[in-house]
């Protein structure tokens, strides 16, 4: 499969490269770490993926998202690219990974003992996320509502813990 992998040098892209490589795909990987923007990518590259998983966001954990709110709004025009290039490219599979930031902050709190559930997000009613990252995944989990309905393919996960979730993820995948 010709797979294409985003945010491919953080810690689940390089996982997913991992899990993938020696298994007789062709494997792009892009990250601005390894200078590639994948904005710029997305705005040039025409090619067609058989699976195209998206981890490229702006990151830094709590710090970031509670101390740099501004500079997470980026995600909203990396997702944005990302699910134009798809629209226009029209891949098999795209993974899209959001965030458990994306529930309602009022459910995260420990008064509210209760794990938390899928339908506990509903993007026809949405409650207030966690910070401007949660708004960005939300966003995110919006524009791949669109893209569905342009015939694409979309997956999306939220994960809690990027490493735990990790290796569950690709224990788990028929690629």
């Amino acid at each position: 499969m010709k797979i294409l992998i985003t945010g491919d040098a953080g810690f689940v892209g390089r996982a997913f490269h991992r899990a993938l490589d020696g298994k007789g795909h062709e494997i792009t990987g892009i990250d601005i770490a390894n200078g590639i923007d994948c904005r710029d990518f997305f705005k040039k590259d025409d090619s067609r993926y058989d699976v195209v998983i998206h981890l490229a966001a702006i990151v830094g954990g709590r710090a970031t998202i509670e101390g740099n709110p501004l500079a997470v709004a980026s995600d909203l025009a990396i997702d944005s690219d990302m699910f134009q290039w798809a629209v226009r490219t029209k891949p098999k599979h795209l993974v899209y990974f959001s965030s458990s930031a994306a529930y309602p902050i009022f459910l995260q709190r420990a008064a509210y003992q209760q794990r938390l559930r899928e339908v506990d997000i509903n993007l026809d009613h949405i409650r207030t996320p966690d910070f401007s990252y949660g708004w960005a995944k939300l966003t995110g989990e919006t524009l791949a509502r669109y893209a569905r309905a342009e015939g694409i393919k979309v997956h999306v996960l939220r994960p809690f813990s990027g490493y735990a979730a990790t290796r569950r993820l690709i224990t788990h995948s028929h690629l």
